[in-house]
């Protein structure tokens, strides 16, 4: 398994080489992946702000901020604008889509540590935090392999973040 040490990097130009883990990395965090595709499994670890609004982690093409092509946008939103304790899901295809706000509960706390895991399914992502089933959001790209890159930026400090197939 590689290991890649990135403290000092925001960007990452390698393609997604199989299992890797990267220890503290900086934010915002910026990642090449490659295509993904069914059965890759994205596991990041972190802790949220002590005052966080938000943090957000995105599934895109390319590394540019907002790009054309967003697979998943997952935005943790602990007190953003008029929104608290909620997770929007949605995703870009030249516009924003239809935003998904409905969990069974939310699973983050200010200060806390927590752990997302994200498994690309043949027609969903499916995310699980702390080791429990939060949501499932539908592949709305029909070209998974344009999605290559993982961005997370906001009120977080990563720990780690390890890429699987």
């Amino acid at each position: 398994m590689a290991t890649f040490n990135n403290e000092h990097a925001t960007r990452r130009d390698y393609p997604y080489p199989g299992p890797a883990q990267i220890y503290n990395p900086p934010v915002p965090f910026v990642h090449a992946i490659g295509g993904i595709h069914p059965n890759m499994t994205i596991i990041i670890r972190g802790v949220s702000g002590p005052n966080p609004d938000r943090f957000t982690v995105y599934l895109q093409q390319g590394s540019q901020y907002e790009p054309n092509y967003i697979g998943m946008c997952f935005d943790v939103r602990f007190n953003y604008g008029k929104d608290k304790n909620v997770v929007v899901r949605n995703h870009k295809q030249g516009n924003w889509g239809q935003e998904e706000r409905h969990l069974p509960y939310f699973p983050f706390r200010p200060n806390q540590s927590f752990e997302i895991m994200i498994l690309v399914e043949p027609h969903c992502y499916k995310y699980a935090v702390n080791s429990q089933h939060l949501l499932e959001f539908n592949h709305r790209i029909a070209q998974m392999n344009l999605i290559d890159t993982i961005r997370i930026n906001g009120d977080v400090r990563l720990t780690q973040v390890l890429f699987q197939s």
